[in-house]
C-alpha cells in the first residue's frame, strides 16, 4: 500500500507540473499578440464590450470604424495603452473661428490627420483672402479636435523691415491692442534667432540685444509706429529701416613682439632663437550699433586677458665686429650714402660745428639724435654730428677722406648699431 501511495503522489506532481507548463505555453502564444479591449458607450451606458487580438494595428482600427463610424456621428474614440474607448455621441463637424470674425465648419472623422486639418484651413484662407498681396500667416491657438468644439485660427498682420540688403517681416496678431511693443518683441526674438545670418559672420558670439531702432529707410531718422487706421488692424506701413545695439565678443590673438639681443659669443651675422614666441589670447567685447552686416559702430571696446603674449628672443652674433653685447642699445637697418668735404655744397664744418673727417655721419635727428655714438657694419665707429636736406628718415650719409672712396661706396643698406654713451 505504501508503494502504491508514492506512486499515486508521483504521479499527481508530475501532472501538476505539465499543466502548469500547459498554461505557461498558452499564456506566452497569447502575450505574443497585440491585444485591445473595446469599450463602447452611448449617451447612457457601456453597450459592448469586447477584446481583439492582432499584430497588425491597422486591422484592429479598420474594424473599428467598420462597426461604429456612420454619416450621422463622429465617434470619439480614445485610446488609452491598449483600452479603446469608443463614444458614439459626439458631432460630426467642428467650427473653425477665423480671427474671431469669420465661421466654417469643419467635416472631420477619426482619419482626419492634423496636415489634412492645416490644409483645409490653408483652403479657407485662401479663398476668403486672395486679394490680399501678401501671404496671410495665421497661427491655430487650439488644435484638440476630440474635446475642443471650436479650433481658433488667427490671421496674423505683418510688417517689413529693411537691414541693409536683407528683408526682414515680422508677424503679430491683428487683434493685439499691444501691437508696438509686440513687433518690438517679435523683433528681438527674431534677431536672437537670426543674428548670425544677419551680420554673416560666425565667429562673434551675440551676448544680448541691448536697444532696437526703427529708422525711416530714406532719411534714417528716429520713427514711431503709429496707428492711423480706423479698425485698429493696420499700421500706417513704410519703408522701415531697422538699427539694433549688440552686446558682442570674440576672441582675438595678441601679436608677439620679436626681441633682437646683440652678443659677441656668436660670429657675426649668425641668429640663434633664445625663446620661441607665442601669441596671447584676449576676448573683446564690443557694444555695436548694426545697420547692416557691414555697416556698424562701435560704441565701446574692453578686452579680458586670457592669455598673455611670450616675446621671441633672437641672438644676433657681432663677434667680429668688436662690440660688446652691453655696448648696444638698439639696431637700424638703414640706406647708407657717402660723401665728401669740397665736392658740390658740401663745406668742412658740419651743422654742430665740427670739422668733417672720417667717423662724422649725416643722420635724420628725428630718427637718430645728434652726437649719438654709431657703429656702422662695414663702415666703423661713428657718431652722429650733421644733418643734410636728402638725409630723411632711415637714411644715414658718411663721411670718406677722398671722392673716390665716397664714390665706391655708393648706396646701400647696411646695419646701424645705436651705442651706449
Amino acid at each position: 500500500m505504501k508503494g502504491v501511495a508514492i506512486n499515486f503522489l508521483s504521479n499527481l506532481k508530475m501532472r501538476i507540473l505539465l499543466l502548469l507548463i500547459f498554461f505557461l505555453f498558452i499564456f506566452i502564444f497569447l502575450s505574443s499578440f497585440k491585444y485591445y479591449v473595446i469599450n463602447v458607450f452611448n449617451e447612457k451606458e457601456l453597450i459592448s464590450q469586447k477584446i481583439l487580438f492582432s499584430n497588425n494595428t491597422y486591422k484592429v482600427i479598420k474594424n473599428i470604424f467598420e462597426s461604429y463610424n456612420t454619416n450621422e456621428y463622429e465617434n470619439s474614440i480614445n485610446i488609452q495603452k491598449k483600452v479603446i474607448i469608443i463614444d458614439l455621441y459626439k458631432k460630426s463637424y467642428k467650427e473653425v473661428v477665423i480671427d474671431n470674425k469669420y465661421k466654417y465648419i469643419l467635416p472631420l472623422n477619426f482619419s482626419t490627420t492634423k496636415y489634412q486639418l492645416l490644409s483645409y484651413i490653408d483652403d479657407i484662407i485662401s479663398k476668403d483672402f486672395y486679394n490680399n498681396n501678401k501671404k496671410v500667416k495665421y497661427k491655430i491657438h487650439k488644435f484638440n479636435f476630440v474635446k475642443d468644439k471650436v479650433i481658433y485660427v488667427y490671421l496674423l498682420n505683418s510688417i517689413d523691415f529693411n537691414f541693409g540688403d536683407k528683408k526682414i517681416t515680422i508677424y503679430y496678431y491683428k487683434d493685439q491692442q499691444n501691437y508696438k511693443s509686440k513687433i518690438y518683441s517679435n523683433l528681438r526674438s527674431y534677431i536672437y534667432e537670426n543674428f548670425y545670418t544677419l551680420i554673416n559672420n560666425k565667429n562673434i558670439k551675440l551676448e544680448k540685444i541691448t536697444d532696437i531702432d526703427i529708422l525711416n529707410r530714406n532719411e534714417y531718422q528716429l520713427v514711431s509706429l503709429e496707428n492711423n487706421s480706423e479698425d485698429n488692424y493696420n499700421l500706417n506701413i513704410k519703408d522701415y529701416q531697422l538699427n539694433f545695439k549688440a552686446q558682442i565678443s570674440y576672441k582675438k590673438n595678441i601679436q608677439y613682439n620679436v626681441i633682437y639681443k646683440y652678443t659677441d659669443k656668436l660670429p657675426l651675422g649668425t641668429q640663434k632663437v633664445l625663446i620661441n614666441g607665442q601669441n596671447g589670447i584676449c576676448i573683446v567685447k564690443e557694444l555695436r550699433n548694426y545697420r547692416s552686416c557691414d555697416e556698424y559702430g562701435i560704441i565701446y571696446q574692453s578686452e579680458i586677458i586670457l592669455r598673455k603674449p611670450v616675446n621671441k628672443i633672437v641672438l644676433v652674433g657681432i663677434k667680429e665686429l668688436n662690440l660688446k653685447e652691453d655696448m648696444i642699445l638698439k639696431v637700424l637697418e638703414m640706406e647708407a650714402s657717402g660723401y665728401t668735404g669740397g665736392v658740390g655744397n658740401v663745406g668742412y664744418f658740419t651743422s654742430t660745428a665740427h670739422r668733417v673727417r672720417k667717423g662724422v655721419v649725416a643722420v635724420d635727428p628725428n630718427v637718430i639724435k645728434l652726437g649719438t655714438k654709431l657703429y656702422v657694419k662695414g663702415y666703423g665707429h661713428a657718431q652722429a654730428l650733421d644733418v643734410g636736406s636728402a638725409i630723411k628718415g632711415n637714411k644715414i650719409d658718411l663721411y670718406f677722406e677722398t671722392y673716390q672712396e665716397a664714390i665706391k661706396w655708393g648706396r646701400r643698406k647696411v646695419k646701424v648699431f645705436i651705442l651706449k654713451d
